[in-house]
């Protein structure tokens, strides 16, 4: 974990203290599960609405990860917040809201949307949890066996809105580092992935102690392949989806959904989106087409070159994924429809990609 860490401080900038911290201040970066199950805390989801709100949702008491709050058009009294960066019908990816509480009991609004959820205490993981999909309100009490100053990180998987939280909150003074986001396909947005708080982006970004980081992904989209039914290529969404929020370092991982396209083409798409990312300030990092050949086709060895080159004259980093798919481990890493990972396969790939990065 430490070489990970100090491997990846010079692309991502200064280590946050993420989930790892204290409200001493003290830099623990490291994996939230690295640290062991969350104790002395109970976790329990009631029907109904909160009958009060002393934080609602866009107080600056929170501290918002993984996405940019917006107005989730749901109706009702209460205001619910969802991610609204990925400008794409109702996708929102996982995210989360960060907080100290010095309450023994306080409850979290949301709405039962069938996703998965958890509390960060301290840096201690409350277990995975899924909400029921209802869609009618829901609140989670936490409640605490001693009294004391905390950090929670309420984490959100894909389609949770949020609407706040009974009590008095403040402002974290932890500092969750600069932002990185990952713009990307069906892989980078979960598919596959049992656990929507675990797909590669999240795993990834926990063993680099990444606090806030940003998965935008676009199932079928690549470079040039704008995926169907309304969705578009990278370059259409990178302004609004991506450089709108400023962030410190850039992840591009895609390609697979290019693979009928001219390669030089797909370099000339990749190019153009890299010079943007390079304009803006942001580091880049660019991760190979996902290999699922065994060995690599003769176009798979093209598209992957095309796609590097354009990353090296851009002055980013490139991540070859060759030879991390094989014949001897894709039944356990590639799910039933020969492409998406599985959710042991987002586990793998999550480690393989922070090791490449650190290693950089």
């Amino acid at each position: 974990m430490i070489a990970l860490v100090i491997g990846a401080m010079a692309l991502f900038g200064p280590l946050p203290q993420a989930f790892g911290a204290d409200l001493s201040g003290t830099s623990k970066v490291m994996a939230w599960a690295a640290a062991g199950p969350a104790r002395g805390v109970a976790v329990t989801a009631l029907a109904g609405a909160p009958k009060r709100h002393l934080t609602r949702p866009g107080s600056p008491a929170l501290h918002y990860l993984g996405g940019a709050p917006g107005r989730a058009d749901t109706g009702g009294r209460i205001a619910y917040l969802k991610p609204v960066n990925v400008h794409f019908q109702n996708e929102s990816p996982p995210w989360a809201v960060a907080f100290t509480a010095k309450l023994r009991t306080f409850e979290v609004s949301t709405l039962a949307t069938g996703s998965d959820y958890r509390f960060i205490v301290d840096g201690r993981a409350t277990p995975l949890r899924r909400l029921p999909g209802t869609w009618k309100p829901v609140r989670i009490r936490v409640r605490f066996r001693r009294p004391g100053a905390r950090l929670v990180v309420f984490e959100m998987g894909r389609r949770t809105v949020f609407g706040g939280v009974t009590g008095r909150v403040s402002r974290s003074r932890v500092d969750f580092g600069p932002r990185t986001i990952w713009l990307g396909d069906s892989y980078t947005d979960g598919t596959g992935a049992t656990d929507s708080l675990a797909g590669y982006v999240q795993v990834a970004s926990s063993l680099l102690g990444l606090g806030d980081s940003w998965a935008s992904g676009l199932a079928g989209t690549g470079y040039l392949n704008a995926g169907g039914r309304g969705k578009v290529a990278f370059g259409s969404r990178l302004q609004s989806d991506v450089l709108a929020y400023r962030p410190h370092t850039v992840v591009v991982a895609g390609g697979i959904n290019d693979g009928e396209r001219r390669p030089d083409d797909v370099r000339a798409a990749a190019a153009e989106l890299f010079r943007r990312i390079g304009s803006s300030g942001a580091r880049l990092v660019v991760i190979a087409p996902w290999q699922l050949n065994d060995p690599p086709t003769p176009g798979d060895v093209t598209l992957n070159a095309a796609i590097r080159a354009a990353a090296e004259e851009a002055g980013g980093l490139f991540v070859a994924t060759t030879g991390w798919i094989t014949d001897a481990n894709r039944r356990r890493y590639v799910g039933s429809d020969g492409v998406h990972p599985t959710q042991a396969g987002h586990e793998y790939l999550g480690r393989r990609v922070a090791a490449a990065i650190a290693a950089l």
